[in-house]
């Protein structure tokens, strides 16, 4: 049975310490957008270029110790999930390698001091309209930060995966659940910086080639004609069990 290899061709090299690799998630910690108020609420509409975060509902970002004297974890900001009713979110896309275990990793913090919880859920999917809940977060006051730590089976093909955070219950439907250093863990991907050729891969096995905004470009048997149709690109390797690039690159 011959294997199914999937590639994932990008337009330019990017470096993965960079805070602009597709595999990590941008705005990480609230930080890339600077607020000149205490904070700020953003709609869907209303969503700033470079934010990284979108939402269905709203998300607020704080700035560190002004709201009921709350400390960021990292930097000078963090998120407030409940920011105007229950289920407000935040939800971000990012490139992930099929069939592998990645892990999500957050902190979360209640609001106000008191003796209940704020609670949340973590949802994931192929996209929006495809997320299951994976799992849940409870914290209360005297806990401080709280580290989050999820795994995600990432299910085969998928090579963007959406991930929410989304509140559930806090003070009131506006207040509660502050969110701060979210990352993401994977396992590790071959980086292969190389100009594609006849000769790079193996004709007469079986490939899935995606590009980055997830159109599949071939998915069949590499030919001598297939290899005029493919991007002459920098490319990732993702998950490919027993792929030697060396052999081939």
């Amino acid at each position: 049975m011959k294997k199914i290899f999937t590639i994932l061709f990008l337009m330019v090299s990017i470096s993965m310490t960079s805070q602009t690799s597709p595999f990590d998630f941008k705005n990480p910690s609230a930080e890339d957008v600077v607020i000149t108020q205490n904070f700020v609420q953003y709609s869907p509409e209303t969503i700033p270029s470079g934010f990284g975060w979108n939402t269905t509902s709203s998300i607020e970002v704080q700035k560190s110790g002004v709201i009921n004297g709350n400390e960021s974890f990292d930097g000078n900001q963090h998120f407030e999930l409940l920011s105007r009713e229950i289920g407000d979110n935040m939800y971000q896309s990012v490139l992930t390698a099929p069939s592998s275990t990645v892990t999500l990793k957050f902190y979360h913090k209640r609001r106000r001091a008191s003796e209940d919880n704020d609670t949340m859920e973590i949802l994931a999917g192929s996209d929006l309209d495809n997320l299951l809940i994976i799992g849940t977060s409870s914290v209360n006051y005297d806990e401080g930060w709280k580290l989050v730590t999820i795994e995600y089976e990432v299910p085969e093909f998928q090579v963007f995966t959406t991930f929410m955070l989304r509140g559930l219950s806090g003070t009131t439907k506006s207040v509660g659940n502050l969110i701060d250093g979210v990352s993401l863990e994977r396992q590790s991907l071959s980086i292969l910086d190389k100009t594609l050729s006849t000769t790079n891969l193996p004709l007469g096995e079986k490939y899935q080639v995606i590009d980055v905004s997830g159109k599949v470009l071939l998915n069949g048997i590499i030919t001598d004609r297939t290899y005029e149709a493919l991007p002459r690109n920098s490319l990732f390797i993702l998950n490919v069990e027993g792929y030697q690039p060396e052999k081939y690159m």
